[in-house]
């Protein structure tokens, strides 16, 4: 699963393509082959430099995490 990962200074901005949106990267889930849709809960975790992305599905949770330096 990839989940792209977006900034801005904006409190709230609607779309990525709006100015002052700007794309960071990406962050690599690595999830089991699946044939089905599955429902997958996403949970942020916010450091000084890192931000860690943890999917669930089912039990199982994976986890990566994108630098900001």
């Amino acid at each position: 699963m990839l989940l792209n990962i977006y900034a801005s200074p904006k409190k709230t901005p609607q779309f990525v393509d709006e100015s002052e949106v700007e794309y960071l990267g990406q962050v690599t889930i690595q999830l089991p082959d699946s044939d089905e849709l599955i429902k997958v809960e996403v949970k942020m975790i916010f450091g000084e430099t890192e931000l860690r992305v943890e999917a669930k599905e089912n039990y199982k949770t994976y986890a990566s995490s994108f630098d900001f330096l």
